[in-house]
């Protein structure tokens, strides 16, 4: 509650009105980063783990009380995200989108915008670049290879895409494996 308070949210009861939030490129690399150092056993630091979490707490909290109050938006833009989640290896449209959700594409688009900050084709964007850091990480298959799967025209199209959210590329991510 701490972390909760520190950022000025009421602590009464359920300070949480919703179970997911917002969580930016760097936030998710970070997480996968710790992670990925944790369990192979580099990194033993017990106050950098630590920190480390603290610090992702202090982010993910920030991100989930961002969440809009209008629980109606909230719940368009949670049956947005579910689909997208679920269904962004396939190509999308938004006048399906909007039909699966029970929305106009024009209402869709703008509470959708507001209440994350994002269009709807950048937050698709951004889930198939935080699937491809897990394939980064977890194959050694060739970046073409799902950078297609993912729905990216070209390998390249893929690495410009990771570069801008992680900072780095995804060779040089794999290379590096997580040094902390």
């Amino acid at each position: 509650m701490e972390v909760v308070r520190s950022i000025g949210a009421e602590a009464e009861g359920a300070p949480f009105r919703w179970h997911r939030g917002r969580c930016d490129a760097k936030t998710y690399l970070l997480q996968r980063r710790l992670f990925e150092s944790v369990t192979a056993g580099d990194l033993h630091d017990s106050i950098a783990i630590e920190e480390t979490v603290l610090l992702l707490l202090d982010r993910v909290i920030g991100g989930v009380l961002a969440a809009p109050a209008d629980v109606r938006k909230r719940g368009l833009v949670h049956d947005v995200e579910r689909l997208l989640a679920s269904n962004f290896d396939q190509r999308l449209d938004l006048a399906r989108i909007a039909d699966q959700v029970d929305a106009s594409p024009y209402h869709l688009c703008r509470v959708f915008r507001e209440s994350t900050g994002f269009a709807v084709d950048q937050y698709l964007r951004q889930l198939r670049i935080r699937h491809g850091l897990e394939s980064v990480l977890e194959t050694a298959d060739l970046l073409s290879r799902f950078a297609v799967d993912l729905g990216f025209t070209h390998h390249s199209h893929f690495t410009n895409a990771f570069r801008r959210d992680f900072e780095i590329t995804p060779s040089v991510l794999r290379s590096s494996r997580f040094r902390y």
